[in-house]
C-alpha cells in the first residue's frame, strides 16, 4: 500500500475514536527545505477534538509520517497550555489543550476506553433482555424526565456488538450515551445497556436508569 494510503487508514482510526474536526499538517513549514527528506521521516501534525467533549478540547499528535502509521492513540495525552506556544507542539508526542473541566472530562473518558472490551464470556449477551418488547420509564430526569421508552433488547443483540465498539465506529446513538458517560459517573461501564425508542427516537440506555414500575 503507498503512503497516502495508509496514512488515510490511519487517519480513519482517529476519526473513529470518535473524533471530528481533524486537521493534517505534513512537512516543515518554516525555513526548512524538506524536500530530500524521506517520506516517512515527515513531520507530521494531526489534530483533533474528541467526540465527547464538543469542541472544548483539542488533542494534537506530532511525529513523523512512519511513527504515526503505528502510533497507540489510546495512550492519554499530555497536558500543555491553552493555547499552546509553538515550542509546546515542537518535540515528537502526544498532546492535549482545553479548559481544567474540559480536560478532566477527557480524562476521565479516556481511561474509561481502556476497559476491556466485553466478550461473550465477559459482557455479552446470548439471551434476550427480560425487558424486550416492554414499554418502561427512564429514569434520568437530567436528560429526559421520567419518559416511557419502549425497550427492544439489549443494544449488542440489536447490533452485534458493545456500544464500546459501535461508538468507536461513529454510530450516532453509542457516540450520545457515550457522552453520556462523561457527564453522569453514576451511570457503570458495563454492558448492561439496552437499546430502546423514545418516541421516534432511537437511544441507548443503560438498565440502570430504568425505573421499576
Amino acid at each position: 500500500m503507498s503512503e497516502l494510503g495508509q496514512l488515510i487508514n490511519a487517519l480513519e482510526r482517529v476519526k473513529r475514536l470518535p473524533a471530528y474536526a481533524l486537521n493534517v499538517f505534513y512537512g516543515e513549514n518554516i525555513g526548512f527545505d524538506d524536500v530530500e527528506v524521506a517520506v516517512g521521516d515527515r513531520r507530521l501534525e494531526v489534530s483533533w477534538s474528541p467526540f465527547v467533549n464538543n469542541g472544548s478540547i483539542r488533542v494534537v499528535w506530532c511525529g513523523s509520517l512512519k511513527e504515526f502509521l503505528v502510533a497507540d492513540m489510546r495512550q492519554m495525552p499530555q497536558r500543555v497550555p491553552m493555547p499552546p506556544h509553538k515550542e509546546d507542539l515542537r518535540h515528537p508526542g502526544y498532546y492535549v489543550y482545553g479548559s481544567d473541566q474540559a480536560v478532566e472530562s477527557f480524562r476521565s473518558y479516556w481511561m474509561n476506553q481502556e476497559v476491556e472490551e466485553p466478550t461473550p464470556e465477559n459482557g455479552l449477551h446470548d439471551e434476550p433482555s427480560p425487558l424486550a418488547g416492554k414499554e418502561v420509564t427512564f429514569n434520568n430526569a437530567e436528560m429526559h424526565g421520567n419518559r416511557r421508552i419502549f425497550i427492544e433488547d439489549w443494544w449488542d443483540r440489536v447490533s452485534g456488538e458493545s456500544w464500546r465498539t459501535s461508538a468507536e465506529e461513529g454510530v450516532q446513538a453509542a457516540c450520545v450515551y457515550a457522552a453520556r458517560l462523561v457527564e453522569d459517573d453514576d451511570i457503570p461501564r458495563d454492558n448492561q445497556v439496552l437499546y430502546g425508542k423514545l418516541g421516534n427516537m432511537g437511544c441507548l440506555v443503560h438498565e440502570s436508569e430504568i425505573a421499576e414500575d
